[in-house]
C-alpha cells in the first residue's frame, strides 16, 4: 500500500517509520528545506557549534521515543539517568537539588521533596491528594480533569506559594509550555502518572548528547531513504483530491498531483486548516476545532563565556523571564559542522570570535508571550541580567558571543477545555488519519506525544474501514 505522509516533523517521521516496518511504500512531503518540524538543531554561524532551536529533554517514561531511537540506531547518543535528579535555584539564590531516591512510586517523589531545601514540609503531606489524582487519571476521566487548571488543582491539594515557586511552576512550564493559571491539569497529570506512578519505566531524565537533528531527525530520514522510501523536502501541499468518502491524493503548490492509497496528515492545525480551506471542506463541523488553537512561543538565549560559569549542567531558575538554564562545556575550537540554517530568528550580537574553552549556556523561556514580543536586544539584555544576578562566576567572565532563537509556534496551548479541540486520529475520510502532538494523545504537546500519535496513525492503516 502506498502511504502519503504530509509533514516531516517528529510525528510525520514516526508515522513513516511505523508504515515502513509494516511493509508499506511511503512518500513523505515536507514544506521546509529540512525535516524536524519544531524539533531540530542547526549550526550556529559564528561558533560553528550545533545548537537546538529549543532545548529538549526526554523522560525515562518516553517509551515510544526511546523505541524510535532504537529503530533508527541512535539510542547510544543519549544518557539515561537512573533516578530523577533536578537542581533548582531557590528565590534566595541558594542551590537546592530535588533528588528522588529509589523508592516505590510515588513515594520516591515525596521523599525527594522532603529533602528539597526550601520546599515546605506540610506541602509534602498534602501531596497525598495529588497521588490520588495520579492514580485515577486516565483517558476515561481526562475530560473531567480538563475543566481544571493547574493553578486550581494546586489550590485543591493545598500547595503553598513557596512550593509553587520552587517546584510546580517550573515543572508546569517545562512540561506544558504554559502557565499554571492557563494550563489544563489533565495532560500534566497524564504525563506525571506515566513518569512518576507507573511501574516498569525509568524515572530518570534522558539527556541527548548531540543535537536533535543528529539524534532524532537525520537518522530517521536516512533510514527511510535507505529502505527505498521518498522523503521530498521543499514541497508544499496546496489541496487534497476527494473521491466519495476517501482521499485520492494531493496537489502541490507546483501543480503536481501525488496519489496514494492512504494519507496521514502530520502537520500543525493551522497548516491543515489551510489545506482543507483550499480543498473546499474546511466548513465541515469535524474540522471546526482547527481554528480555535493558539500557539505558544519558546525563546532560547545561548551565551558563550570564556570560562565555566554554571554550577550544574541543568538548573531550574526562579526568574520571571527565564525558567531553565542548560550548560555545555566548550573544549577546543570546533570545526564547521553540517547542520540546518536557523530559520527561527537567531541573531549574533557580539564579535565573531570563537571561544576556545568555557561554557555555552542556554537560557530557556517557556510560554514567553511578552518576552517574545520584545526587541532582540532587550531579550538578550534580560538573559545577561539573569546570569549576572544568579551566577557569581558570570560576573567575572567575559561574554564572547550570544545567539537568540525564537520558536514562535513551539507548541499548541493546552488550556482549560482544550480537550474538545484535540481531534481523534481517524477522520471523516476512511483512508485519512491525523498525527501530531495536538491530536487526541491525552499527553502534553511533547516529543513523546508526537511520536505516539504518528505510530498510532500508521497502525490504523491496517484497520481502516
Amino acid at each position: 500500500m502506498k502511504i502519503l505522509v504530509i509533514g516531516g516533523g517528529v510525528a510525520g517521521l514516526s508515522a513513516a517509520l511505523t508504515a515502513d516496518t509494516a511493509g508499506h511504500d511511503v512518500v513523505l512531503l515536507e514544506q521546509r528545506s529540512f525535516c524536524g518540524g519544531r524539533a531540530y538543531s542547526f549550526t550556529e554561524p559564528v561558533t560553528r557549534a550545533t545548537i537546538d532551536n529549543g532545548q529538549h529533554l526526554l523522560m525515562g517514561c518516553y517509551r515510544a521515543t526511546l523505541a524510535m531511537l532504537r529503530t533508527i540506531g541512535s539510542e547510544h547518543l543519549v544518557t539515561q539517568e537512573s533516578r530523577f535528579v533536578v537542581p533548582l535555584l531557590l528565590p534566595s539564590g541558594e542551590l537546592a537539588t530535588l533528588d528522588c531516591p529509589n523508592l516505590p512510586a510515588p513515594w520516591h517523589v515525596a521523599a525527594g521533596l522532603l529533602r528539597l531545601r526550601g520546599f515546605p514540609k506540610r506541602d509534602v503531606w498534602h501531596l497525598r491528594r495529588a497521588f490520588a489524582a495520579l492514580k485515577n487519571i486516565s483517558a476515561a476521566t481526562y475530560a473531567q480533569w480538563d475543566c481544571v487548571s493547574v493553578s486550581e488543582w494546586l489550590d485543591q491539594i493545598r500547595q503553598s506559594t513557596m512550593a509553587r515557586e520552587i517546584f510546580w511552576t517550573p515543572l508546569t512550564l517545562a512540561i506544558m509550555n504554559e502557565t499554571p493559571e492557563r494550563a489544563s491539569v489533565a495532560p500534566l497529570l497524564m504525563m506525571l502518572r506515566e513518569g512518576l506512578w507507573e511501574r516498569g519505566v525509568s524515572r530518570g531524565l534522558v539527556v541527548p548528547r548531540v543535537g536533535l537533528s543528529e539524534l532524532l531527525i537525520d537518522p530517521a530520514v536516512e533510514r527511510l531513504r535507505a529502505h527505498g522510501h521518498v522523503v521530498q523536502e521543499s514541497t508544499t501541499v496546496q489541496s487534497v483530491l476527494i473521491e466519495n468518502s476517501q482521499l485520492r491524493g494531493v496537489v502541490t503548490t507546483r501543480g503536481i498531483t501525488i496519489t496514494a492509497d492512504a494519507i496521514i496528515f502530520a502537520c500543525p492545525p493551522r497548516e491543515l486548516g489551510r489545506v482543507l480551506a483550499a480543498s473546499g471542506c474546511a466548513d465541515d463541523a469535524h474540522w471546526q476545532p482547527l481554528t480555535a488553537w493558539e500557539s505558544v512561543p519558546i525563546c532560547s538565549v545561548h551565551l558563550w563565556y570564556d570560562r565555566a560559569v554554571l554550577p550544574s549542567a541543568m538548573l531550574g531558575l526562579p526568574d520571571e523571564n527565564f525558567h531553565w538554564a542548560f550548560g555545555k562545556a566548550v573544549a577546543g575550537r570546533r570545526s564547521p559542522v553540517a547542520g540546518k540554517d536557523n530559520t527561527s530568528g537567531a541573531v549574533a550580537v557580539t564579535g565573531d570570535r570563537r571561544p576556545a574553552t568555557g561554557d555555552c549556556i542556554s537560557l530557556v523561556s517557556s510560554a514567553c508571550r511578552e518576552l517574545a514580543a520584545k526587541p532582540r536586544v532587550e531579550i538578550l539584555q534580560a538573559a545577561q541580567a539573569v546570569m549576572q544576578k544568579y551566577f557569581p562566576a558570570a560576573r567575572a567572565a567575559k561574554l564572547v558571543h550570544a545567539q537568540l532563537t525564537k520558536e514562535l509556534h513551539a507548541t499548541v496551548s493546552l488550556t482549560v477545555g482544550s480537550a474538545t479541540q484535540r481531534l481523534p486520529t481517524r477522520t471523516p475520510w476512511t483512508n485519512a488519519f491525523l498525527a501530531g502532538d495536538w491530536t487526541q494523545t491525552f499527553l502534553p504537546a511533547t516529543i513523546e506525544g508526537a511520536v505516539r500519535s504518528g505510530a498510532n496513525a500508521a497502525q490504523l492503516l491496517e484497520t481502516r474501514e
